[in-house]
Protein backbone atom coordinates (compact mmCIF):
# COMPACT_ATOMS: atom_id res chain seq x y z
CA UNK A 1 0.00 0.00 0.00
CA UNK A 2 2.49 2.87 0.87
CA UNK A 3 4.12 1.89 -2.38
CA UNK A 4 1.68 2.90 -4.38
CA UNK A 5 0.57 5.87 -2.14
CA UNK A 6 4.29 7.18 -1.66
CA UNK A 7 4.01 6.68 -5.45
CA UNK A 8 4.68 10.04 -7.64
CA UNK A 9 1.13 11.13 -8.65
CA UNK A 10 -0.32 10.68 -5.12
CA UNK A 11 1.86 12.52 -3.37
CA UNK A 12 1.66 15.50 -5.87
CA UNK A 13 -2.32 14.90 -5.69
CA UNK A 14 -2.14 14.99 -1.92
CA UNK A 15 0.24 18.08 -1.79
CA UNK A 16 -1.90 20.34 -4.35
CA UNK A 17 -5.18 18.76 -2.86
CA UNK A 18 -6.59 21.75 -1.31
CA UNK A 19 -6.05 24.09 -4.89
CA UNK A 20 -7.45 21.15 -7.14
CA UNK A 21 -10.53 21.20 -4.50
CA UNK A 22 -10.86 25.62 -4.74
CA UNK A 23 -10.24 25.37 -8.50
CA UNK A 24 -11.60 21.94 -9.61
CA UNK A 25 -14.87 23.16 -8.36
CA UNK A 26 -14.25 26.71 -9.87
CA UNK A 27 -13.39 25.22 -13.29
CA UNK A 28 -16.37 22.79 -13.50
CA UNK A 29 -18.80 26.05 -13.42
CA UNK A 30 -17.25 28.22 -16.01
CA UNK A 31 -16.30 25.52 -18.31
CA UNK A 32 -19.90 25.17 -19.79
CA UNK A 33 -20.40 28.87 -19.34
CA UNK A 34 -17.42 29.72 -21.42
CA UNK A 35 -18.52 27.05 -24.15
CA UNK A 36 -22.51 26.82 -24.40
CA UNK A 37 -23.73 23.84 -25.17
CA UNK A 38 -20.35 21.95 -24.33
CA UNK A 39 -21.20 17.87 -23.84
CA UNK A 40 -19.79 16.39 -20.56
CA UNK A 41 -17.72 13.70 -22.39
CA UNK A 42 -15.89 17.06 -23.77
CA UNK A 43 -16.07 19.21 -20.53
CA UNK A 44 -15.12 16.87 -18.26
CA UNK A 45 -11.43 16.34 -19.49
CA UNK A 46 -11.07 19.81 -20.55
CA UNK A 47 -11.92 20.83 -16.47
CA UNK A 48 -9.17 18.29 -15.54
CA UNK A 49 -6.86 19.77 -17.78
CA UNK A 50 -7.56 23.25 -16.71
CA UNK A 51 -7.05 22.43 -13.58
CA UNK A 52 -3.72 20.77 -13.62
CA UNK A 53 -2.31 23.66 -15.22
CA UNK A 54 -3.83 25.96 -12.77
CA UNK A 55 -3.40 24.09 -9.72
CA UNK A 56 0.50 23.75 -10.83
CA UNK A 57 1.19 27.44 -11.26
CA UNK A 58 -1.02 28.03 -7.92
CA UNK A 59 0.71 26.14 -6.11
CA UNK A 60 4.69 26.98 -7.75
CA UNK A 61 4.17 31.25 -7.74
CA UNK A 62 1.84 31.21 -4.48
CA UNK A 63 1.52 28.17 -2.05
CA UNK A 64 5.14 27.48 -1.98
CA UNK A 65 6.64 31.19 -1.88
CA UNK A 66 3.77 32.22 1.00
CA UNK A 67 4.85 28.86 3.12
CA UNK A 68 8.56 28.93 2.45
CA UNK A 69 8.10 33.03 3.76
CA UNK A 70 6.57 31.66 7.10
CA UNK A 71 9.09 29.30 7.52
CA UNK A 72 11.90 31.67 7.25
CA UNK A 73 10.06 34.42 9.77
CA UNK A 74 9.35 31.82 11.97
CA UNK A 75 12.60 30.39 12.15
CA UNK A 76 14.22 34.35 12.02
CA UNK A 77 11.43 34.97 14.90
CA UNK A 78 12.57 32.16 16.79
CA UNK A 79 16.41 32.90 16.66
CA UNK A 80 15.59 36.65 18.20
CA UNK A 81 16.06 36.64 21.59
CA UNK A 82 13.92 38.62 24.07
CA UNK A 83 15.74 41.36 26.39
CA UNK A 84 15.76 40.42 30.11
CA UNK A 85 13.19 42.48 31.35
CA UNK A 86 14.65 41.18 35.51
Amino acid sequence: MTLVLGSRVPVWIGARSYGIYLYGLTLMQLVPLLIPGIELKWAAPIDVALTAVVVAASYRFVESPIRRRGRDWLRNRASRTLPDVT
